[in-house]
């Protein structure tokens, strides 16, 4: 039998190492792979920052001004700092902190909450160090005129005024709130006009004087004036019905019934009316007074806008108010005449930033 051996050099090839420039080869590309993933790491840390940033400072937005956009069984969701003491905070401590700011309090009169009912933030909720950006970093509180401001000064925390940043993690992320977001200016015109709806009075009205006639007694402030009541004579809705003749004479017996038909009246008397405001105000509660309008008794629908001085402002929140007459001996609107005689108390109404403020009609009967 013959057997043939290997030859010598069979397994040379298999048997030799890396040259040198393979070495290298494979040094570089773990080294680019190396980079690619601390590159990914540390951006995806500091996406991680930025997501945390934001979170908390929606979070404190929140806590201020709550959100309106959303809705409890329809009703805009009205919450927040602001809510609760008709102002801005003065800094983050108010969030937490009662202070030396008024308890939460029912007043039972103008029927409104008012006073701090916080906390608004927990801030163990947001970071185990406080009021803290994502990088660890304070946040900057901001108040110029009616502007509140919040800042992160972003990963670098420097301004970037000062110090240009190198990327979009470097730079400043700001929560501002300006005026528009969480209060309301009272105008005499355009949408912020604070108007009641009177509706149409009803046509028949009497003075409950037994001596009146219409040359007399025939208008609401002659009536008054005499010390007697005027009401209507809602059971009767034709003119007929309401003078028994269209002559302006007085009843044969002061008891019968005789009314004033107030469509087409010849010429109508007028009622100055003003509207009070209740509101919160550094946790209290504060009053508006409009500028008076007038109430004109001729029978026809009465939409009423009340005007204010410039610059009033309503903050966001609950408030109540009453329409009233207006003396204009003492300039005063005197809250213990209501308008129409027959409402009773405060009526209640929302604010709601970028809505128009919406009152309750009021009928005239």
């Amino acid at each position: 039998m013959m057997i043939t051996t290997p030859s010598k050099n069979c397994f040379s090839n298999s048997q030799q190492g890396f040259t040198l420039l393979e070495l290298l080869l494979v040094v570089l590309i773990l080294s680019g792979v190396a980079w690619v993933t601390i590159s990914s790491v540390e951006n995806n840390s500091d996406q991680i920052h930025f997501e945390a940033t934001k979170n908390r400072l929606k979070a404190i937005r929140y806590a201020i001004i709550g959100d309106s956009s959303r809705t409890i069984n329809g009703k805009p969701d009205i919450s927040g700092f602001v809510v609760d003491m008709g102002r801005l905070p003065n800094n983050m401590d108010e969030l937490i902190n009662l202070g030396s700011n008024p308890s939460y309090t029912y007043h039972s009169i103008e029927k409104i909450w008012a006073g701090w009912n916080g906390p608004y933030l927990d801030p163990t909720s947001l970071t185990q160090d406080g009021f803290m950006d994502g990088w660890g970093n304070d946040f900057i509180y901001s108040r110029v005129s009616g502007t509140l401001t919040v800042s992160s000064m972003g990963k670098g925390h420097a301004d970037d005024d000062s110090v240009p940043p190198v990327d979009a993690y470097e730079a400043d992320y700001t929560l501002p709130l300006v005026s528009a977001d969480y209060r309301i200016f009272l105008t005499t015109t355009g949408k912020d006009t604070l108007a009641v709806d009177f509706g149409t009075p009803l046509p028949c009205w009497k003075c409950s004087t037994s001596s009146q006639t219409t040359g007399v007694y025939g208008t609401k402030s002659a009536c008054e004036s005499s010390g007697a009541t005027w009401y209507s004579q809602y059971q009767y809705t034709d003119k007929a019905a309401c003078t028994y003749n269209d002559t302006v004479t007085a009843p044969v017996n002061p008891n019968n019934n005789y009314g004033i038909w107030l469509p087409g009246v010849a010429s109508a008397d007028s009622t100055k009316i003003c509207v009070v405001i209740n509101y919160v105000s550094d946790g209290a509660v504060s009053q508006l007074v409009s500028e008076p309008s007038d109430f004109t008794w001729d029978g026809t629908r009465q939409f009423i806008s009340f005007g204010f001085p410039d610059g009033t402002n309503l903050p966001m929140g609950k408030m109540s108010y009453g329409v009233f007459e207006y003396i204009t001996s003492t300039s005063t609107c005197d809250t213990s005449k209501p308008f129409p005689s027959t409402a009773t108390g405060w009526e209640q109404a929302e604010v709601v930033p970028r809505r128009v403020l919406q009152l309750q009609p009021r009928a005239i009967y």
